[in-house]
């Protein structure tokens, strides 16, 4: 029996909607459950989420018993890769960064009133938090229940406010991707990395040669099975023994420690990591881009090294001096200037897409995920409207602007990187749009009410490794690759963000209630996460006297010369071996749990072309796919051991 040719096209049908949206609900109460009670691995802090590879794999196994009893009823390819899209956006709005961060960042001024941070609350809209004593008292002491008028009252409106922020940033997001969804994969077809294993397993079988057959695949897949179960097993029995994977400070993997002799001691934390799947993704990058992203860490580290040889960081050193080489400002240069670089090499089809938007009539290909005029209103409404949100709550115009200026660069520079570098994990430079905003104008011009406002807007820019923005195009690459109907993915998309921020919500609030934000039921992590902006906004109000860090600033267009250079070197010379994008991450405290992981898979992928050319790639290539799927696989199967017996487990990730 074969299937109506619309719904071959399209995969966006009936069933796979709903099947995602449950999932998005059951993944929303894992993701919380998992990451407020337990210490277990967070399952969405990697870049190709390991909770919407488990349950697509789920999903996949089932769908082959279905397809084995009943194949005119198993869903098709097509189907399962909107699933996985769908998924992956849809929960990763609850995880670390996102909803997971929003509830303590926007009550912890409430609650730690030692600390004098409610003049900060005080200082912004009644909206922005929860007002009521005992809605906050019963939130971080818990034994209570959401579910009293009283304190729903009290959440209704932040709750509608900062979700609705974030909505507003995501669909300006998603808008945006539809204006250069076309130029980044079908014109430059960028690699996009994190799209190998969600393809090979729905539109795409045959990049595992032979499937379930493959002997490849299956030895990949054991390795890490077996690795991460002898280390669960001993966190449980600790008779058994344990296999460093993962980089830890001063653990057996760190190499920091017994370098004491200066001035090589400088170099810090300098760990090891054996992390399968990081081995798996870098294997997929071009040896250009892995090459470059262990390389200019190593960089990154002599010139640490060098600094402190060299004096810069001796004792009566000035403190521009002693901040040498500035790898934060380094990063945030780089950042800013590979968003740059995208503009750049997009401007034709941006500028005629602007133009034809505030034309009477302009044509839109069929194939793009809305009409163009819709696309580029939407960026701008949801620019402004952001602006105009940070200028509510009292932030100056100006600076308004600037913030959400800063942080749609990280945005489309993020998602550069992971088209191209497809780190395992990735962090926010090492200073957040909002502290980039003060340190650029000083904090001498910012007021009480001005430094509130930007800490209230920390919760989404401290840690980017759930962030949903990336996720989008990526969606749209498996949509190019399935060929499924992008208006019809796009408006899948919008439910799956609205239904995902809505379970997440529900599901911390609820978790928090019964267990208390600030008792020894819960992981501490997220509180603290939701103090340090606080904290820094207090020191900043300290600094009445301080202007613009013009070193920082120098700095900054220093890294972002180096990723200029560094790209017009790569038009000029063919075999130019370095990529701006690898110096981008490598100036971020990713590299440091992730660059012996790289170099391993750059070697392997180096040899194996060296000595066997693309058959020889070909044919490994299910092997280092099993990798990072066995790995995903056993840290979510024994995440959920964890979950079913209420205790902590051992951490598959990410250190």
């Amino acid at each position: 029996m074969s299937l109506p040719q619309n719904l071959v096209r399209n995969g966006v049908s009936a069933r796979s909607v709903t099947i995602s949206m449950i999932l998005i609900f059951a993944m929303c109460w894992w993701i919380a459950y998992s990451e407020i009670r337990t210490a277990t691995t967070e399952i969405t802090c990697t870049a190709l989420p390991i909770g919407a590879i488990f349950s697509l794999a789920l999903v996949c196994g089932l769908n082959a018993l279905v397809k084995r009893r009943f194949p005119e009823k198993a869903l098709i390819g097509a189907e399962l890769a909107v699933i996985y899209v769908l998924v992956a956006v849809g929960s990763s709005v609850a995880g670390i960064g996102m909803v997971g961060f929003l509830f303590p960042a926007i009550a912890n001024p409430l609650w730690y009133t030692n600390d004098r941070w409610s003049r900060f609350s005080d200082s912004v809209p009644a909206m922005w938090a929860p007002r009521s004593e005992a809605a906050v008292r019963n939130y971080y002491l818990g034994q209570s229940s959401l579910y009293q008028w009283e304190h729903i009252q009290a959440w209704i409106p932040p709750v509608l406010v900062w979700c609705g922020l974030l909505m507003l940033l995501v669909l300006g997001a998603l808008c945006f991707t539809v204006l250069i969804r076309k130029q980044w994969i079908e014109s430059e077809r960028l690699n996009f990395p994190i799209t190998y294993l969600p393809l090979a397993l729905t539109v795409q079988p045959e990049r595992l040669q032979g499937g379930l057959r493959n002997r490849a695949l299956w030895i990949g897949i054991a390795i890490p099975v077996v690795l991460q179960s002898i280390n669960n097993l001993n966190w449980l029995f600790p008779t058994m023994p344990l296999i460093p994977l993962k980089p830890t400070v001063n653990g057996p993997l760190d190499l920091g420690p017994a370098i004491t002799t200066p001035p090589w001691n400088a170099v810090g934390y300098f760990p090891l990591a054996f992390h399968p799947n990081t081995i798996g993704l870098s294997f997929l990058l071009s040896t250009e881009v892995s090459f470059s992203s262990w390389f200019f860490h190593l960089v990154r580290k002599a010139l640490e090294v060098y600094c402190t040889a060299a004096g810069y960081r001796a004792g009566g050193s000035s403190s521009a001096s002693a901040r040498m080489p500035y790898s934060q400002e380094q990063g945030v240069g780089a950042w800013i200037c590979l968003a740059l670089l995208a503009l750049w090499a997009a401007r034709k089809p941006l500028s005629s897409a602007f133009a034809n938007a505030f034309r009477r009539s302009s044509s839109q290909a069929k194939s793009e995920g809305m009409p163009e005029r819709l696309a580029v209103f939407g960026v701008l409404a949801a620019f402004g409207g952001a602006v105009a949100f940070a200028w509510w709550g009292g932030l100056p115009l100006i600076s308004s602007a600037l913030l959400f200026v800063v942080f749609g660069a990280y945005m489309l520079a993020l998602t550069r990187i992971r088209a191209e570098v497809g780190t395992a994990w990735h962090f926010a430079p090492g200073i957040t749009a909002p502290e980039l905003v003060t340190r650029a104008l000083g904090p001498m011009n910012f007021n009480l009410n001005s430094l509130a406002v930007l800490a209230y807007h920390s919760w989404y820019n401290v840690d980017y490794r759930s962030m949903t923005i990336p996720h989008l195009i990526e969606g749209y690459k498996i949509a190019h690759s399935g060929r499924i109907e992008p208006k019809r993915l796009t408006l899948a998309l919008v439910a799956a963000i609205a239904f995902g921020l809505f379970c997440a919500a529900w599901a911390v609030l609820h978790l928090y209630y019964v267990y208390g934000a600030s008792t020894a039921h819960v992981n501490p992590w997220r509180i603290r996460m939701g103090s340090g902006p606080f904290q820094t906004a207090t020191a900043h109000l300290a600094e009445s006297n301080v202007g613009p860090d013009i070193p920082g600033l120098f700095a900054t267009a220093a890294g972002g010369l180096a990723t200029i250079g560094m790209a017009t070197s790569r038009n000029l010379l063919a075999k130019w071996p370095f990529h701006p994008a690898g110096y981008a991450v490598a100036n971020t405290f990713i590299t440091d749990l992730l660059w012996f992981p790289f170099f391993l898979g750059w070697l392997a992928k180096w040899l194996i072309l060296r000595l066997g050319g693309m058959e020889a790639y070909r044919k490994a290539l299910p092997f280092f796919l099993g990798l990072i799927l066995g790995d995903y696989v056993i840290a979510s199967l024994w995440t959920l051991v964890g979950l079913a017996l209420g205790i902590d487990m051992y951490r598959c990730f990410p250190n």
